[in-house]
């Protein structure tokens, strides 16, 4: 069984899979590695999914999170589930998780319309080209001021 966990800067929804059959799903408060340490994220993956999250040692944890773009806050985040969970955790940005959602092992762009708006172009396999994102202050279309 595995952990998959889509964390935008609001909310994280995690999902437990045995194969292809979801066995929990959970949401709690946003874990972006940008505006939370390592203990406030601890704190609100303890706190906030059920217990069934936490009755044994899964296979996996895959992370999809907004701020997870580069080693030093991926690594955050990764200390803050390894703790909880004593599970290998795989870090990935939201993009490459919206990404892999929409295309599977098939590749196209993917686009994140929201506080800080994004877009990619994925081989199948990993994101070979796309503009930085400016984040809510200059990429704001898809929030609720913007619409």
């Amino acid at each position: 069984m595995i952990i998959i966990a889509d964390s935008s800067s609001t909310r994280t929804e995690w999902t437990l899979l045995d194969g292809d059959v979801i066995v929990a799903h959970a949401l709690t408060q946003g874990l972006n590695p940008y505006y939370l340490s390592r203990r406030e994220i601890s704190h609100i993956v303890r706190l906030g999914l059920p217990d069934v999250f936490f009755k044994r040692r899964w296979e996996q944890i895959y992370f999809y999170g907004a701020g997870c773009a580069t080693p030093e806050r991926n690594k955050i985040v990764e200390l803050s589930l390894t703790a909880q969970f004593r599970t290998p955790v795989t870090i990935n940005s939201d993009l490459l998780g919206s990404a892999r959602g929409l295309f599977g092992d098939g590749s196209g762009m993917a686009c994140i319309l929201g506080s800080g708006s994004n877009s990619c172009l994925f081989d199948g396999e990993k994101i070979v080209s796309n503009v930085k994102s400016g984040g809510f202050i200059l990429g704001d279309e898809g929030s609720g001021s913007a619409l």
